[in-house]
């Protein structure tokens, strides 16, 4: 038991070393701001497998540190973007509790040997990519009315300049093809752009947290947290249902109050659902290629074919999300697989 105890501390030192180390790394040299991101790894760690008082004080320690080598904005930075968020991510994971049809809590643990099994659930990767989301636009709302640095304006007139240069080298025939497809409407929409970036990004530090920290976790830990393998992503809830009604809604909503701009949050709505759509495609998809050997006979090619050829490769994995979370293709192409109990008991 002591020793048990001396391992775990000295692997949470260890976590909070590395913290400190790339944060430190980060702060002094431009070139190497990405280990920012890479401190998520430890942090969440950290906020998983460690008590409270230490998570919290590797926290408050990381950021003073950014803010003394990096300055007041690096810190903020790090702290909003990365080390705040990951911290709550393992926090949230460590302490999930799922509900009974009575509506009652109870956490699950299973005890084989010395280990102690746990389980996170796909909710935990979702309440990730809003820590993370929530973190990236306090720093954006922070810099704007607090530092005068408008981000969004700074990606606009980037974008102008990319806009200048497609402008000049290219055709007025070429230029007019792009701009009819709406590529420069698109790219002119900062805002709408800004956001994507940031939910993207929150998605891959989620992804990031849930699927690299968790595994090495279980290498580090006598506590053991599973998860949701990515061939078998499925969004919890009934989001298609929720997505129709939301929108309907809102819709109602700028009807009759037309002084509030309902279409951009309509929009971005859409653009959240349709990114989290993706992420259940592609899991769907690379289901399809682990199993094909055993689900080939059940599955309609010439439906993904034709929803990813002529609807296009991103919108149509969306497609292909929303579609498999309305009729769950994975558990008809399973139930249908005859040798299924032979092929799972060898």
């Amino acid at each position: 038991m002591v020793n048990d105890i001396n391992k775990r501390t000295i692997v949470n030192l260890s976590m909070l070393a590395l913290c400190l180390l790339f944060t430190f790394l980060a702060s002094i040299d431009s070139s190497l701001a990405f280990l920012s991101i890479v401190t998520v790894i430890p942090m969440v760690i950290i906020g998983m497998e460690a008590n409270l008082v230490f998570s919290l004080s590797a926290g408050l320690l990381s950021t003073a540190l950014a803010f003394g080598v990096g300055g007041l904005q690096f810190a903020m930075a790090s702290g909003l973007m990365y080390i705040l968020p990951s911290l709550l991510s393992g926090i949230f994971i460590a302490n999930e509790s799922l509900v009974s049809i009575d509506g009652s809590r109870f956490k699950i643990r299973l005890q084989k040997g010395d280990d102690t099994y746990k389980f996170a659930s796909f909710k935990t990767f979702l309440v990730s990519v809003v820590f993370f989301a929530v973190g990236m636009l306090a720093y954006t709302v922070i810099l704007k009315y607090y530092r005068g640095i408008d981000l969004v304006k700074d990606l606009q007139a980037d974008i102008n300049i990319v806009l200048d240069l497609y402008k000049k080298n290219l055709t007025t025939e070429e230029y007019n093809t792009i701009k009819n497809a709406g590529f420069v409407d698109f790219m002119s929409a900062s805002s709408s752009l800004y956001l994507l970036i940031t939910y993207i990004k929150s998605i891959i530090l989620a992804l990031i947290a849930y699927y690299l920290c968790l595994p090495i976790s279980r290498l580090l830990y006598k506590e053991k947290i599973n998860h949701i393998k990515f061939d078998n992503i499925f969004l919890p809830g009934r989001p298609v249902l929720v997505l129709f009604v939301t929108i309907v809604s809102l819709y109602i909503i700028g009807l009759a109050l037309p002084s509030i701009d309902v279409m951009s949050v309509i929009n971005n709505f859409i653009l959240i659902m349709n990114l989290l759509f993706f992420l259940e495609g592609l899991s769907l998809i690379v289901f399809l290629i682990k199993n094909w050997r055993h689900i080939k006979k059940e599955v309609n090619m010439l439906l993904v074919f034709v929803i990813v050829i002529f609807m296009g490769i991103l919108p149509g994995i969306s497609i292909l999300g929303m579609l498999d979370n309305m009729l769950n293709y994975r558990q008809r192409w399973y139930s249908n697989w005859e040798g299924r109990g032979d092929n799972n008991e060898q």
